[in-house]
């Protein structure tokens, strides 16, 4: 998705019509329209209902609407991009401490690419997770889940601290985009 195809869906939000965003982007209807397309494409999903009223979004347009604003109207300042490190920090922790159920539990987290910049304002939250198979001793004795179900509970309940959250699973830091700056690591980890 490119950021014109996000400013052309915000459009058509907000006027409930592919005419009326034309005009107030100085486009033509199929421009517009192609644009959608595209985007449905790429997302594969349909964003929107046609009909003789205008455009009405569907359930996915709906979702989409979220992440479309956090890129186009409020791209992510630096403090709010530490905090949710801090968040994910403590996400980590609690997925070591209670998790029991999950095979694998988290042994760092880096932040890496342009969050290491200086820019004020980031347009994503690039963000290593490095995973590891949970110690006997802390499993649960019942009902463990298979490693797969583990893998993707972990990222799903990664990816729901933000729109912005881009994450990159790992077996070991050395796998991570380099540079990155290690935030977290169990004290095992940190101390060998």
């Amino acid at each position: 998705m490119d950021i014109e195809q996000a400013r052309t869906f915000l459009a058509i939000t907000a006027h409930g019509s592919f005419l009326e965003a034309a005009r107030q982007l100085h486009l033509t209807q199929s421009t517009v329209s192609a644009r959608i397309h595209r985007l449905e494409g790429e997302l594969g999903t349909r964003l929107f209902v046609r009909n003789r009223s205008g455009a009405s979004l569907t359930p996915s347009g709906r979702r989409f609407l979220e992440y479309a604003n956090a890129r186009v109207v409020e791209p992510l300042p630096r403090a709010r991009a530490r905090a949710l490190v801090a968040r994910a920090c403590d996400l980590a922790r609690e997925i070591n401490a209670g998790w029991s159920r999950n095979p694998l539990e988290v042994a760092a987290l880096a932040p890496f690419g342009v969050y290491l910049s200086r820019e004020p304002h980031l347009d994503e939250l690039p963000l290593g997770v490095v995973l590891r198979m949970r110690p006997t001793s802390r499993r649960a004795r019942f009902r463990m889940q298979p490693k797969a179900d583990g893998v993707r509970e972990v990222r799903a309940a990664f990816e729901a601290l933000s729109s912005f959250a881009r994450i990159r699973l790992a077996t070991a830091i050395e796998q991570l985009p380099q540079p990155c700056a290690i935030v977290f690591q169990t004290e095992a980890d940190a101390a060998g």
